[in-house]
């Protein structure tokens, strides 16, 4: 369930209002993926996500090169790691923040996924009633 969803009645949810705060990566974040992605080693290559990510909300190839954008687990902040296969391993490593819009805008679009499974959740997409 999305971090900063607030409950309205069992099974139904809101997220607030943007607040570009709840969106935004901070540099010690920014250093720390950095830094992971930086000294991969052949047993972490399974693993996308370093510790302190709730999920990789997009993956895809672009430009011959692989990109994962990360969500935080303290908030809704997003950092888009992009990578080159080099015969097994990640090299020309680029890590950068989403602006806080773009990331807000990602969450309303996972809203939509869960109103597509059923949730009920109210957002500025979609206002609760008054």
């Amino acid at each position: 369930m999305p971090a900063h969803w607030k409950t309205v009645a069992k099974g139904v949810y809101e997220r607030p209002a943007f607040a570009a705060a709840d969106y935004t990566v901070s540099a010690a974040w920014l250093d720390e993926v950095k830094a992971w992605y930086g000294q991969r080693s052949p047993e972490l290559e399974d693993r996308l996500l370093p510790d302190g990510y709730h999920a990789v909300v997009e993956e895809v190839e672009r430009g011959g090169r692989h990109v994962a954008v990360l969500q935080s687990k303290t908030n809704e902040a997003c950092i888009e790691v992009s990578w080159r296969d080099d015969g097994g391993t990640q090299a020309d490593v680029e890590v950068r923040p989403l602006p806080p819009e773009e990331a807000y805008e990602r969450a309303l679009d996972d809203d939509e996924r869960w109103r597509a499974r059923g949730t009920q959740v109210y957002n500025e997409r979609h206002p609760r009633p008054a």
